[in-house]
């Protein structure tokens, strides 16, 4: 698993990149036709899907930049850092599926915005 990822309420940086990588150690490539989703679980469990970027299909490389409102709504009131996590599932044009990482999540910290 990667080091967790901290985000702010309202903002729209870090972008969230991964290598896709295999067991072995190798770069996992992504041909035309495959597909990448970023899926997000909320402090509920609830899963919603971001489609990725392909940055490097030789390389594996993907990333998702946060859009307004994203991960978690900028209406939203917290006190505390809250704790998501995500995977990336890619789909190849032959119907295979993998999920990065493999075992577990990665964590995506949600902190509150800084009150004026």
């Amino acid at each position: 698993m990667s080091a967790p990822i901290h985000i702010r309420i309202g903002d729209r940086a870090p972008i969230v990149t991964r290598s896709i990588g295999r067991s072995d150690g190798t770069s996992e490539a992504l041909p035309s036709g495959t597909t990448v989703v970023l899926r997000v679980f909320d402090d509920e469990d609830a899963a919603t899907d971001y489609t990725c970027t392909i940055v490097s299909a030789t390389d594996g490389t993907v990333q998702y930049a946060w859009a307004d409102d994203e991960p978690v709504s900028a209406s939203r009131e917290i006190d505390e850092p809250v704790q998501f996590s995500y995977v990336f599932v890619i789909t190849f044009a032959d119907g295979r599926v993998v999920t990065s990482p493999t075992i577990g999540r990665d964590i995506l910290v949600i902190h509150p915005r800084l009150r004026a």
